[in-house]
């Protein structure tokens, strides 16, 4: 998906593949360089689903990436998100793909340039059913990283996840279930950062508007019990309770 990638993957050759031991322990070392973008419960799944030859292959393309390239790359995947009249379900589904495989350094320029918020720009102006799932999916990808948190909470003044909370109403029934777990996730530590959201977004209506008319409107009882789980998610918080 990715010219100069595979360019330059063309040119450093992954060096032959050392023991397993010895493949475990440049794992580590790459782990702890990367401290701070996997959850603890992420890395000890990598440790023992990844296969060798993959975790070999992370450690020898982390190593051979140069800034300028690194920068030139999630350079071309932003622009993929923003000039794409029309984004399709396989360009998402391969920009996850690039997502599970690169470094700190990388998601951080990702998260600099915009990326994550060109992603939920999609969300919202996409009216196809199936790219609104894959970039949910996309999103929850990202939240699932502790880079990705603190980003959707702090970085970028909340904007992604108010593009979330906004497109809840034309979303696909699977799409919104999808999005109200990614949302109750954030609320589960972070419930100030939601609770921002609604009150920023409805000034003039009530907060939970859009969720009670998801739980009284909609027919699908996923739907419904996801709305809910939010708004319980925010309100019996313990910030909201001592308030």
């Amino acid at each position: 998906i990715s010219r100069s990638r595979n360019d330059s993957k063309q040119q450093t050759p992954i060096p032959k593949m050392p023991s397993e031991k010895e493949v475990q322990a440049a794992f580590e070392e790459y782990l702890e360089a990367n401290r701070g973008l996997y959850k603890k419960e992420a890395e000890d799944n990598m440790r023992k689903i990844l296969p060798a030859k993959q975790k070999w292959q992370m450690v020898c393309e982390a190593k051979n990436e140069k800034p300028e390239e690194m920068r030139a790359e999630v350079g071309e995947y932003i622009a993929m998100l923003r000039e794409s009249a029309n984004p399709n379900p396989k360009m998402l589904r391969d920009l996850r793909a690039v997502l599970r495989s690169r470094d700190k350094r990388w998601m951080n320029l990702w998260f600099e340039m915009g990326g994550a918020r060109d992603v939920a720009t999609v969300l919202q102006l996409c009216a196809v059913r199936q790219v609104q799932v894959e970039a949910v999916e996309t999103l929850y990808k990202l939240i699932n990283i502790r880079l990705g948190m603190e980003y959707f909470c702090k970085g970028d003044k909340l904007h992604t996840l108010t593009s979330m909370v906004l497109s809840l109403p034309k979303l696909s029934n699977k799409a919104s279930i999808m999005a109200l777990k990614l949302l109750c996730a954030v609320a589960e530590e972070h419930p100030m950062a939601i609770d921002e959201v609604f009150r920023k977004v409805f000034r003039s209506k009530p907060r939970f508007w859009i969720l009670s008319d998801l739980v009284e409107n909609s027919l699908d009882c996923g739907v419904k019990l996801w709305a809910l789980c939010l708004i319980n998610s925010i309100v019996n918080s313990k910030e909201q309770l001592e308030d």
